[in-house]
């Protein structure tokens, strides 16, 4: 039997090109999108379908949004209802009751749009559309004066007797459309996998969402690249960069553009109007990061000693090369920053060379380099095997608290016994995980700077590379007011938390100097744990450090390879509570400790990622209960997985 071209490609829906490789192999491509190759006997030599979700269902009042424009609800194809919200960051699991499309509202009507047909609005048969463009849905504002339409290739907003406003072209269908009950925004489902959000007055594109078909992970970004996303899903979205005709063309995913792109609270400021800008954007001027290249040693090998030397080139792209980062076993142990004056040599190799140890099997081992724009490269990996001794790892455990400032008005009321109670907990239940647990506790006026350095500084020379590292601090956190604004944990003795830039670099501690520490600290298992409050009567100045805040602690944990488990996201308080005694977050913290985290692996341990988890969902219960208000944790989690205790 001849083999048709259709029974060979059998894509999910339509082939959109198919090319020759030569030696009789073929390549193709499908509009889901798709695309595979194939020989010239027909069998696939592989195929892959977009993992992305399905908005083409027929009955569009799954599509739906709340008054402000800043929630919806959707629904895919064979998968549960959802809701993302744009205010509280999150993508559950849930029905949601906002309103649906309309093509009926006030005197107006709009007929032969569900069909494919041409549509018509109050009679008038619309004249704008292209040869070959379907009508797939619609919707009209709360007064009835306005319609928008979703198409094959488009957006349109039209008057009442089907004149054109406005018309945005798509990059794939648009198979649901719903305007928000304020009539400012319109959410558009598209055949692409994401879902946008248009400015109503002029149809400027907004947003754009990324959900993962999991329903757990998500990426909310601008056209500029701007964006905010669920932890780990920075890779899933990216730039891709052609490089001419006879190169093949790159992907770098957000996440290689981390520090300079990465906005918390991304959509909500969008949706109130702000201009997020930065001097230099992907789209104007943007410069390929260096190529890292790991030269020595060989990927898979066997290594005898425990000292290691890793040589790696740093290829200069066009963009400069401003810093070097080492990773092993995903914790930062290395970086070279350049401080020298900028220099863009395009082609221009620099060779460099680290020394690090070894633990017992296997070791990955990952470079990144960065350009002067600070756009990451992509890393490149290894893993080397080494046969040493099984240690059993100790605990190094630093607790602060502090709820009696030097100056009173900074005051708070449960840091000593939140942090009391994460030292017994973890003491007592760990015992069975670690050889021995070496704890750092300090309250008060114990405090200083110097005290807190020299404590860092003990736990660097005593800690080995198999050790594991926790981090607890319960009491204020701020950013500073100037151009480079930096975050910084208060210690006792800081009188002023805000317009003394200097007294928070004499004596405060900075995130540049507790990312030092995680470097330099040898335990490659590190969980930092902050329950870090803002000054009361300053909630004026929240929205913008909030958000400073919180990015400045997620590029702590990403650039550092380190989890960090922290209070509130921007535009929060942390709430303390008096009936149970503790602030939520360390309550919930407490209480998925004392085994509620256990994630039924049955196994009585509690990791850092089942905390995390169960953080994420039971921090939102407990502050919507106790303070009638739901208050989200940031979690943020790049290094490894580990016990903290065993459930008794």
């Amino acid at each position: 039997m001849k083999l048709k071209l259709y029974d060979i490609l059998n894509t999910e829906r339509s082939t959109s090109d198919i090319k020759s490789l030569g030696g009789g192999d073929m390549i193709f491509a499908g509009a889901e999108p798709d695309f595979g190759r194939f020989n010239n006997y027909g069998e696939k030599l592989f195929y892959r379908v977009a993992d992305k979700n399905d908005y083409a269902i027929q009955d569009r009042t799954h599509f739906k949004i709340n008054f402000s424009g800043d929630e919806i609800g959707f629904k895919t194809l064979d998968k549960p209802a959802s809701i993302f919200s744009i205010g509280n960051r999150s993508l559950v699991r849930k029905q949601s009751q906002y309103p649906a499309y309309t093509d009926k509202q006030g005197n107006t009507v709009v007929d032969n749009w569900s069909v494919g047909g041409i549509a018509e609005i109050n009679g008038n048969r619309l004249s704008f559309y292209s040869e070959n463009e379907r009508f797939l849905s619609t919707d009209l504002t709360s007064n009835g004066k306005k319609a928008i339409f979703g198409t094959s290739y488009n957006v349109y907003c039209t008057n009442t007797i089907g004149t054109k406003l406005w018309r945005i072209a798509t990059e794939a269908e648009v198979w649901a459309v719903n305007i928000s009950g304020n009539d400012k925004f319109v959410a558009a489902t598209l055949g692409n996998g994401l879902i946008n959000w248009y400015q109503m007055s002029d149809g400027k594109l907004l947003l754009s969402l990324f959900a993962h078909p999991d329903n757990e992970r998500w990426v909310l970004f601008t056209p500029d690249g701007f964006f905010d996303c669920s932890p780990g899903a920075e890779e899933l979205v990216g730039w891709h960069i052609n490089q001419g005709l006879e190169k093949e063309a790159k992907f770098y995913p957000l996440s290689q553009f981390y520090e300079q792109y990465y906005t918390p609270n991304l959509g909500a400021r969008i949706l109130a109007g702000e201009e997020i800008t930065t001097e230099t954007t992907i789209t104007e001027n943007f410069k390929l990061p260096p190529e890292v290249n790991i030269t020595k040693p060989k990927n898979n090998s066997k290594q005898n000693d425990r000292e290691l030397i890793v040589n790696v080139e740093i290829t200069d792209q066009g963009g400069g090369i401003d810093e070097t980062r080492l990773y092993h076993n995903g914790k930062l142990v290395n970086n070279i920053q350049r401080g020298f004056k900028r220099i863009e040599n395009e082609g221009k190799i620099i060779s460099e060379s680290f020394t690090i140890n070894l633990v017992n099997g296997e070791n990955y081992i990952k470079v990144t380099a960065l350009n002067y724009q600070r756009t990451e490269s992509l890393p490149d990996e290894i893993a080397v095997y080494y046969e040493g001794d099984l240690i059993t790892p100790d605990l190094h455990m630093f607790i602060i608290g502090i709820d009696q400032y030097k100056n009173p008005k900074y005051h708070l009321n449960y840091a000593i016994e939140d942090a009391q109670a994460i030292r017994d907990l973890v003491n007592s239940n760990g015992e069975s995980i670690f050889n021995e647990i070496n704890v750092y506790f300090l309250k008060n006026e114990e405090c200083i700077k110097e005290n807190i350095l020299s404590t860092f500084s003990e736990i660097t020379s005593t800690s080995s590379l198999e050790d594991v590292f926790l981090f607890y601090y319960a009491g204020h956190g701020v950013m500073s007011e100037e151009e480079k604004s930096e975050f910084y944990i208060i210690p006792y003795d800081v009188i002023q938390l805000y317009g003394n830039n200097e007294l928070l670099k004499t004596r405060a501690i900075s995130a540049s100097e507790l990312q030092e520490y995680a470097k330099k600290i040898p335990a490659q298992k590190q969980l930092y744990i902050m329950d870090a409050c803002q000054s009361g009567g300053m909630t004026e100045y929240l929205t913008m450090r909030g958000v400073a805040e919180e990015k400045a602690i997620a590029q702590l944990a990403r650039s550092t390879g380190t989890y960090w488990l922290t209070s509130t996201n921007s535009e929060q308080l942390a709430s303390e509570v008096k009936e149970i005694g503790h602030g939520i977050f360390t309550y919930a913290l407490i209480l998925g400790l004392q085994g509620e985290a256990e994630r039924g692996t049955n196994d009585n341990k509690i990791t850092v990622q089942e905390l995390s988890s169960f953080l994420n969902d039971k921090v939102p219960e407990l502050s919507e209960k106790h303070k009638g208000q739901a208050q989200y944790p940031n979690i943020y989690g790049y290094g490894q997985d580990f016990p903290i205790v065993v459930i008794k």
